[in-house]
């Protein structure tokens, strides 16, 4: 794996994670 590839990886962790935050405080606040 070169270096782009971990950086694309990181990033579209990366907003997986923040769309699971969020997707979360939706759920908290129904």
């Amino acid at each position: 794996m070169n270096v782009f590839d971990s950086i694309i990886t990181g990033l579209n962790e990366a907003v997986d994670y923040e769309k699971g935050k969020i997707s979360a405080k939706k759920q908290l606040l129904e």
